[in-house]
């Protein structure tokens, strides 16, 4: 399950989301269905915010994680 803010409304069409729900700000909340869920952390770091995955829960923690140690190079 992801959320996409407006600018990342196209990846609900390109991975085919089986399901869609549309928000009064503009954002969506998707369901798209992954075999493999690292092509789905690296989406969500490519678009620097503009994909949050909600579920499942590790796979948020990872890209969180990811986002961290990231963000954590360019400070020092």
């Amino acid at each position: 399950v992801l959320e996409l803010t407006p600018r990342c409304r196209w990846v609900a069409d390109f991975y085919h989301a089986e399901s869609r729900d549309d928000h009064e700000d503009g954002s969506m909340t998707v369901r798209v269905r992954a075999a493999d869920t690292g092509w789905l952390r690296q989406l969500a770091l490519r678009t620097g915010g503009g994909v949050r995955v909600l579920a499942p829960v590790e796979v948020a923690e990872q890209v969180a994680a990811q986002a961290d140690a990231a963000l954590a190079r360019y400070r020092s």
